[in-house]
């Protein structure tokens, strides 16, 4: 099962939680939770492993509202309708995520709706707040003597909390350190998820690496990846473990010509007195009448995973698939290369619409290290592909998708 899914039968396992990736039912198809019964939607293998652990959680991607105005952003303003909550309890859902880069897509009523639905539905959540140190909480389970804390922080984009603003939890590592060693100290495990990174990006970059680790290094034993929307790799770092992306769980909004949008894989930890007892992962797949389900290629998703994380000890090999990576993303950044940009900035940035995919590219991180890399090997006369490291990234694409097939 590999050196990240194992059960250490010398341990008693005291608590377990089921922890699944991005989640977003649209208000725009708003059928598909009709009658809020969980079993149209994920089917019951997938409620029976929620149910099998004591406790579960998602990351919720969306506000759940129907007040409030979409905010000028980058991007689509996804928002779930009234009713989510009920039909994530069914589900078993017991807390949720909200530090990601849609959960104030709808302003502050969007959030306060979301966390009334919430708390009438009995369902924690962290990551989120009415000001910057609100969303830092830290959210616990308590059991049979011991306690697990959940913590939530994002890159944010246009949602990010500040002092005097709502929001959530902002990706800021001198924070986010002090946040989580104040919490390690009063909790037994720490459980961090962090919504951050590059979208439908395989592997996660030399940055993202530098900054799960050193969370794990403050005092974290998890470290949960959200944002990228495709399974990545899974590291056993020092006493730690990270998942650095758990890719989708339940999200219908779709990306054209995007197969790698509908998978993701459910993770199952089992806790003892001073360490972890276990570690599941199974990978599910929304299906083509938009229904949840295990896969049948279990062990062909296990031996992926294995394959995908086998070289995050070697930064120099991370590095350079990173750089491919990066040359493959240069479509989406080509407009700061244009020769008439100079001329579009002075005639055309002043307007609110046309500086919002600016205002994007300095505000998330992930964005800048794109731009920083693109500059950085252009310098260097490195701007050119690789045709290995771009046969592995294509090898990698199927390998992921005979997996779901």
């Amino acid at each position: 099962m590999g050196n990240f899914c194992f059960n250490d039968h010398n341990e008693r396992e005291l608590l377990s939680l089921a922890i699944a990736g991005d989640t977003s039912i649209t208000a725009e198809s708003g059928n598909l939770i009709s009658g809020r019964d969980s079993s149209n939607k994920v089917d019951k293998a997938i409620q029976a492993y929620f149910n099998e652990s004591d406790h579960a959680i998602v990351n919720l991607e969306n506000p759940v509202c129907d007040k409030g105005v979409p905010i000028v952003k980058t991007g689509p303003n996804l928002r779930s309708e009234p009713g989510m909550g009920l039909f994530l309890k069914k589900l078993g859902i017991d807390a949720v995520n909200l530090s990601n880069n849609h959960i104030m897509d709808f302003g502050r009523d969007g959030l306060n709706q979301t966390i009334k639905e919430l708390n009438q539905n009995e369902i924690g959540y962290f990551g989120a707040g009415s000001d910057k140190n609100d969303a830092a909480r830290a959210y616990f389970f308590e059991g049979n003597g011991i306690k697990i804390a959940l913590l939530g922080f994002s890159e944010g984009e246009f949602a990010r909390a500040e002092y005097d603003k709502a929001g959530a939890a902002p990706l800021e590592m001198s924070d986010n350190y002090i946040n989580i060693g104040q919490v390690s100290r009063t909790a037994d495990f720490v459980i961090v998820f962090v919504h951050a990174g590059n979208e439908y990006q395989l592997v996660p970059s030399p940055r993202i690496q530098r900054i799960y680790r050193s969370m794990i290094d403050t005092g974290a034993d998890l470290v949960v990846g959200c944002h990228p929307h495709v399974p990545q790799g899974i590291e056993r770092y020092g006493k730690g473990f990270i998942f650095y992306c758990l890719g989708n769980f339940l999200f219908d909004y779709k990306v054209q010509n995007n197969f790698l949008f509908d998978m993701g894989y459910v993770l199952k930890v089992g806790f003892g007195k001073n360490n972890l007892k276990s570690i599941d992962i199974k990978a599910v797949k929304l299906d083509s009448g938009n229904k949840l389900k295990f896969i049948e290629k279990q062990s062909d998703f296990i031996n992926y995973m294995e394959y995908v994380s086998g070289d995050f000890n070697d930064l120099l090999k991370l590095t350079a698939v990173w750089e491919q990576e990066v040359i493959n993303l240069y479509g989406s950044y080509k407009y700061f290369f244009n020769p008439g940009i100079k001329s579009f900035l002075l005639n055309k940035i002043f307007g609110q619409k046309n500086i919002l995919p600016f205002l994007n590219i300095f505000q998330c991180a992930s964005h800048a290290d794109v731009l920083h890399t693109i500059l950085k090997m252009m310098h260097n006369g490195q701007f050119v592909r690789d045709a290995g490291i771009q046969r592995y990234l294509s090898e990698l694409k199927v390998k992921l998708k005979n997996c779901y097939d």
